[in-house]
């Protein structure tokens, strides 16, 4: 329980994308003592239940903090050998337009994992002066290729661009790349036709991805349909939040990432502990054992009737159903997004042997 990390280093972003769920209205960074006590709680969870730790680095865009990054990476795995404690995946993820080969080399070396967010020429995401920012990205695309190992491409697909989806995974499949994801928006409405089109546009991928592993006989890696496949069990409540805590910048600690779309001065009530007192138990429990229809003061949940089923394989979260505009949940959303994801598990069924999780 709780041994991934997630650890927003600012609030601060060189993009100003439509759909990004991070409140940035606050525009300050994490302070170093406050990432390494959070540091220092994850490595004392992680003794405690023998199992591996994981560190994910997030924003805003977390290379504005670079300098920080290699501080605590190096006070991990310091504190993790000195401990006993098995240090797993460390890693964050970018919008790409500040990664160099020199940062690239860094994270090969200290075995860092790079999503970079690509979504094509067909997306929501603006730079700060409203423009257009694949073709700042584009010119990247041949160093990150350099470093697929490292790297992975993470499109985010928009209802409003579902029909160039299926085409952008190709491209990126095309080049070489050996890790890459096409998920899709949550947070915000998608018409009955867009889902559709979204649904048959990831069976063509997989079809792709089927295709491109018989040719060249290694695995192309796409995580969520692992992660999909990896968590599906018969379990009470959101299996994320069994694992992830976010750590937000004054060390409150959240059952997930997900909190981070709360505003600020709302977030706090929700913290089930800081860094300094620990975990109130009491709180934890509520959280691990909501679904998303359940009701209760742990986390806030949608009323029942707000889903086609109780539960879900594919995703148990509550955030399906938050107003990512409107700072709020809505109960039609879930529905709407639960749909979406319902539709999912069926595709992933049936492409679930690529996952490698069988």
């Amino acid at each position: 329980m709780f041994s991934r990390l997630i650890l927003p280093l600012t609030y601060r972003c060189n993009l100003n994308c439509e759909y990004c769920y991070v409140d940035k209205r606050l525009k300050r960074s994490m302070d170093l003592d406050t990432a390494l006590s959070a540091v220092d709680f994850l490595m004392k969870r992680g003794k405690a239940s023998g199992k591996s730790v994981d560190v994910i680095f997030v924003g805003g865009e977390p290379l504005l903090e670079w300098r920080m990054i290699v501080l605590i990476v190096h006070y991990a795995k310091r504190l993790a050998a000195g401990m006993g404690v098995s240090l797993g995946t460390i890693g964050f993820p970018t919008n790409g337009l500040l990664l160099n080969r020199k940062i690239l080399e860094y994270c090969r070396k200290e075995g860092i994992s790079v999503a970079v967010s690509i979504d094509g020429m067909d997306n929501k995401r603006m730079t700060v002066a409203g423009e257009n920012s694949f073709p700042r990205v584009e010119r990247k695309i041949p160093l990150l290729l350099e470093y697929r190992d490292v790297v992975r491409i993470r499109s985010t697909v928009h209802p409003d661009h579902v029909g160039s989806s299926a085409e952008t995974f190709k491209q990126f499949l095309g080049l070489g790349f050996i890790k890459v994801d096409m998920q899709p928006v949550i947070g915000v409405l998608w018409k009955s036709e867009q889902m559709a089109e979204y649904l048959k546009n990831l069976e063509a991928s997989f079809v792709e991805v089927q295709k491109n592993n018989s040719k060249s006989g290694s695995m192309v890696d796409i995580k969520h349909l692992r992660d999909f496949n990896g968590a599906r069990q018969d379990e009470l409540g959101c299996p994320k939040i069994k694992e992830e805590f976010l750590v937000d910048i004054d060390g409150n600690i959240y059952p997930c990432e997900f909190f981070l779309s709360m505003p600020h001065e709302q977030r706090a009530s929700y913290a089930i502990g800081d860094i300094e007192h620990g975990v109130r138990e009491k709180d934890s429990e509520n959280c691990m054992s909501h679904k998303i229809c359940d009701s209760g003061d742990g986390i806030p949940v949608l009323k029942p009737g707000c889903a086609s089923c109780s539960q879900s394989p594919a995703c148990s979260k509550i955030c399906l159903g938050y107003d990512r505009i409107g700072k709020r949940f809505d109960t039609a959303l879930a529905q709407n997004n639960w749909l979406l994801f319902r539709g999912m598990e069926n595709v992933f069924d049936r492409y679930k042997h690529l996952s490698g999780s069988d």
